[in-house]
């Protein structure tokens, strides 16, 4: 491994980021019309952002969606991150995930 490759910033995977998004707002059983309503945002903005046609960029509007998916924004960055070799572990957290096996200790 180069001295680049080991010092490098982790990368937030957009298109993971949304598939997060998206099942999280499912498990909670809610429609796209309101979670995007709560967060001000239009329902086709949610949409774009949950199928990757549209970076997440605002913290703002990540914070909002965060909050109203009961997860912290932190964690939903951290699972998004890109980490090369770790993609089993990060599915296997999204599994997690969907079954409510984190949202307990939130």
């Amino acid at each position: 491994m180069t001295l680049e490759e080991k010092t490098a910033f982790p990368t937030i995977d957009s298109k993971e980021l949304g598939k997060l998004i998206q099942i999280r707002r499912k498990q909670l059983r809610l429609n796209q019309k309101e979670l995007s309503k709560s967060v001000r945002i239009s329902r086709v903005y949610l949409s774009l952002i949950e199928t990757n046609h549209k970076d997440l960029k605002n913290i703002n509007l990540l914070n909002r969606i965060s909050k109203e998916l009961e997860i912290p924004t932190a964690y939903l960055l951290l699972l998004a991150t890109e980490r090369k070799g770790k993609y089993e572990r990060s599915i296997e957290v999204i599994q997690n995930i969907i079954k409510g096996e984190y949202f307990s200790i939130i």
